[in-house]
């Protein structure tokens, strides 16, 4: 116990230096309070109590720490803090009651352990449960301290109480300095960053950007050497080196500083070598330095600090420094290069250059890669950050299905079209005859009119055959004339015998002499046969030696699959498209299916005939082109799918 009315005691100034002084963190300092109120107050057991609300609202406490500790073997060693784990707690069930009743009101309360009155209203012989809140700056009871104390008197359990809160009111100096250390980490940071931004901000790209940055950062911190680390995939890449624009990537320097900064960027959070105490910072002292050590063998008193680049929750690049501390002066200890004071101050300025940084480098982008990253920060913004690509994919699918499910279209079976003269008329050799010569401009895909003069075949021989049987009919005439005379009657006969078949023969050559010349028996376009490669051959009679069809009368006729032919019938529309005007299709509606299928190519397919609504005078016979024949409303789904469907319903079947 120590006498609060002389505050000049050593105890007391031991204390209080010791209350002042800095933490690392809070419960650091939280230990520490507790440890001083139990040494203080000669308390059996102390406890340091945190509340917690429950499902239902109400105020749980939580035993956070106890003291003492568990023995350390070592004689006249200073109690310990450790967690209520490692020790039983005495009373446990008071304990919580008493912290709950002094959470609640924020004041200090004291009950006797042998009933349920406050000390106050009567003397305890088993001892006392005490408990102090610890308020923050509002005087918000955020933790309390219960100290398990013999029997005292009430005079004696007062002052313990006093004592108590008083220790208890330094958690205040605490909460300031620690906002104190905060602010000035925030202003230097911020200062550091400042300048730095000023830098990098002169520079068009991001190369050049970088460059300064390391450059800058080598002498604002009088580091050795400073290094920018860049993160592509899943690794990290050097960009920018100080006091080097190029470098070789090969080199075993390079490759060790990229070791280092995959090795802070794996773990997410600064990383030093050599570590501080656990008691400076536990983070920086239990992190894995493995890379940074071998980056800084060889060269005593130097340090390697990484910290990441960060751009929200997403690391995007790591700044690696290497100092080296000054020489300490005489009787001095050496200073480290960096302490964790600095390595807060150079992660929050590189917090605020992680986004700028973003920014130049994806300014350096193509346009189409930064469409890409824009639409991926608008989908994480919309499905979380987590695998976004996978979740806005199967959103997408999810999407794109519900749509073919329901989306309606008309659906059109696909085929190859031709189209053809719906009457051709074939001209063709009317007696065994040669070719003599062909009207001028008769060719295939000339217009021709009825009655125009196409082929003209060799007479000579028929004139000399007509010759030939005048001069027999003549001579039958005479010898009828003689057999008349002399009163022959049966040489009269044969005489007009041979007359009749002379003059029959004679009409048989003027129809072929007219015959040789000869015409068009329609108006169209000659779609087939060209003669100029016979011209003065033989050719037999029924030999065809033109095709003609006439211009308008055309239709459309397509070779449709058997697994689409059910889906159309007579009487519906479609559209085709020719090779020769792919840029112009036409409206025509089928007219007939035969019933009857070719084999083509492995298939079966069905001829469909089609006319054509609104004939162009540029349209000929033979022409070739894709038909688009209609099969009535179908959803996306059933059209993407059908054709599988039908299959797996044969193989099961």
């Amino acid at each position: 116990m120590i006498d609060l009315s002389n505050l000049r005691a050593p105890g007391w100034n031991r204390i209080v230096a010791e209350l002042s002084q800095p933490a690392t963190d809070d419960r650091a300092y939280l230990d520490r309070l507790l440890r001083i109120i139990a040494q203080v107050s000669a308390s059996k057991q102390a406890c340091l109590i945190l509340p917690q609300a429950g499902q239902a609202g109400e105020l749980l406490p939580r035993i956070l720490a106890v003291c003492p500790g568990p023995p350390s073997g070592k004689p006249d060693a200073p109690p310990t803090v450790a967690a209520p784990e490692a020790v039983a707690v005495e009373h446990e069930k008071e304990v919580k009651q008493v912290a709950i009743a002094c959470l609640e009101s924020a004041q200090s309360r004291a009950f006797g352990l042998d009933g349920q009155n406050a000390v106050y209203d009567g003397q305890s012989s088993q001892g006392y449960l005490l408990a102090v809140p610890v308020p923050d700056a509002a005087g918000r009871a955020i933790a309390a301290v219960t100290l398990l104390i013999d029997a005292r008197s009430r005079q004696a359990v007062q002052s313990t109480l006093a004592m108590a809160e008083v220790l208890a009111g330094y958690v205040h100096g605490h909460v300031a300095r620690s906002e104190l250390r905060r602010q000035q980490a925030s202003v230097m940071a911020l200062e550091l960053a400042t300048r730095l931004l000023s830098a990098t901000n002169t520079q068009d790209s991001f190369k050049g950007a970088s460059l300064q940055l390391v450059n800058d950062l080598t002498r604002q911190l009088g580091a050795d050497r400073a290094a920018l680390g860049w993160v592509k995939g899943s690794a990290i890449h050097l960009v920018a080196l100080s006091d080097a624009e190029h470098f070789n990537p090969r080199t075993e320097m390079v490759k060790a500083l990229q070791n280092a900064m995959d090795e802070c960027l794996d773990q997410e959070q600064a990383v030093v070598f050599p570590p501080p105490e656990a008691a400076q910072d536990v983070l920086l002292a239990h992190a894995i330095t493995t890379a940074h050590r071998r980056l800084v063998a060889g060269n005593p008193g130097l340090v390697a600090c990484s910290v990441p680049l960060r751009k929200g929750d997403k690391t995007v690049g790591v700044i690696t420094v290497e100092l080296r501390a000054p020489p300490p002066a005489p009787g001095t200890a050496p200073k480290a290069p960096i302490d964790t004071r600095g390595v807060e101050v150079l992660q929050a300025a590189a917090d605020l250059l992680g986004p700028v940084l973003a920014v130049r480098k994806n300014d350096d982008r193509i346009l189409p890669l930064r469409t890409l990253d824009a639409s991926r920060n608008a989908g994480a913004w919309f499905v979380g950050s987590k695998h976004t690509p996978w979740k806005l994919a199967g959103i997408l699918l999810i999407a794109a299905f519900i749509f073919c499910a329901l989306f309606r279209i008309e659906h059109r079976v696909g085929s190859m079209a031709t189209l053809e003269a719906r009457s051709k008329r074939v001209v063709a050799a009317p007696f065994d005859a040669v070719v003599a010569s062909l009207a001028a401009g008769i060719q295939p895909g000339s217009t021709v009119r009825a009655g125009d003069l196409l082929v003209e075949l060799d007479t000579r021989e028929l004139k000399l055959q007509l010759a030939s049987t005048a001069a027999k009919r003549d001579q039958g005439e005479r010898q009828l004339a003689n057999a008349r005379k002399e009163g022959k009657v049966g040489d009269a006969q044969l005489a007009q015998a041979a007359i009749d078949k002379a003059r029959a023969d004679e009409q048989l050559i003027q129809r072929r002499l007219e015959l040789s010349r000869i015409t068009s028996p329609i108006d169209g376009v000659i779609i087939a046969g060209d003669l100029k490669d016979k011209l003065g051959a033989a050719v037999k009679v029924g030999d065809g030696l033109m095709q003609i069809a006439p211009v308008g009368d055309l239709y459309v006729q397509a070779k449709v699959d058997e697994r689409d032919v059910g889906l159309i019938h007579p009487g519906g529309s479609g559209r085709v498209h020719t090779r020769a005007r792919p840029q112009e299709g036409f409206d025509v509606t089928i007219d007939t299916i035969v019933p009857l299928a070719v084999a083509t190519e492995g298939r079966n397919e069905f001829e469909v005939r089609a006319t054509i609504q609104t004939p162009e005078p540029w349209m000929r016979p033979g022409m070739e082109g894709v038909a688009r024949l209609d099969a009535g409303q179908r959803t996306l789904l059933w059209i993407g799918t059908r054709r599988i469907i039908d299959t797996v319903r044969l193989w099961v079947w």
